[in-house]
């Protein structure tokens, strides 16, 4: 599995998101945002995108 490279326009999103929660008085609520953003990067970093006129199979065994 290949890492996920956030970029930072993403990182500096996810900060705002946590810093206005915790402004907000609602901790919880900003670490169950934290732990649903790396869920997610989790599920992509798994994904594969191939185009139809791709040998697919051979595609997929190169990860192998």
């Amino acid at each position: 599995m290949k890492p996920v490279r956030v970029r930072p326009e993403a990182d500096r999103d996810v900060d705002a998101a946590v810093k206005f929660l915790l402004q907000e008085s609602a901790p919880e609520a900003a670490l169950k945002l934290l732990d649903e953003f790396k869920a997610a990067l989790d599920r992509i970093a798994v994904l594969r995108v191939l185009h139809s006129a791709r040998d697919i199979p051979a595609a997929l065994q190169e990860d192998r």
